[in-house]
């Protein structure tokens, strides 16, 4: 059973633990959300959550990286 996320067209079901769909969706929601007309401290807000999803994602993607290449080198 998947967690119901909003998503820009509707709700979309994530996988639980699917920490990498997660941020891709919450990154392209909050991209979305700084197109929009936003006042200051919203646009604020968003970007610092974007960033912070971005981050996130790297550190997530660098992880698994790491671990594909050991598991080939094993």
């Amino acid at each position: 059973m998947g967690t119901e996320k909003p998503g820009l067209g509707g709700s979309e079901l994530i996988a639980p633990g699917s920490e990498i769909t997660r941020l891709n969706l919450d990154i392209k929601q909050y991209e979305w959300l700084l197109r929009t007309s936003l006042g200051p401290k919203a646009r604020r807000m968003f970007e610092h959550l974007l960033a912070r999803a971005r981050s996130e994602l790297a550190l997530i993607e660098a992880e698994e990286s790491d671990a594909r290449a050991w598991v080939e080198q094993a």
